[in-house]
């Protein structure tokens, strides 16, 4: 192995060593809308992951690190579908914290509001 390889693993170790919550690959539908200076951008993506403090959304689109992002996601639950008849909506607001090969991570900030939705046909 060469030394480049080498301190690329130890480094990603060290970075999920240090992370504050928990990740789980969980691929959710996420509507994105992402304000840079050239405009406001709508990409409708799948998570890769998810934890309380962010996601990491599949895409091949490069964002400037710190752009304010809207985050609507939708959990389909079948224990929440089987209590309340519904899909769950959260809306939460972000920023790029990185994009590269592995897709775009967000950082949400602590505020969000959580929904229920009732209609099957609804979609982000």
């Amino acid at each position: 192995m060469t030394e480049r390889l080498e301190h690329a693993i130890e480094s990603r170790a060290h970075t999920i060593k240090r992370r504050k919550h928990a990740r789980y690959p969980t691929p959710l539908p996420v509507k994105l809308e992402i304000l840079t200076p050239s405009g406001k951008h709508i990409l409708n993506l799948v998570t890769s992951n998810v934890c309380a403090g962010g996601a990491l959304c599949d895409t091949d689109r490069i964002f400037p690190i710190g752009a304010e992002v809207k985050v609507s996601l939708i959990v389909q639950s079948e224990g929440v579908k089987k209590q309340t008849g519904a899909r769950t909506l959260i809306k939460v607001n972000g920023r790029v914290a990185r994009c590269g090969p592995e897709g775009m991570a967000i950082r949400f900030s602590k505020d969000y509001t959580i929904q229920k939705i009732i209609d099957p046909e609804w979609q982000l």
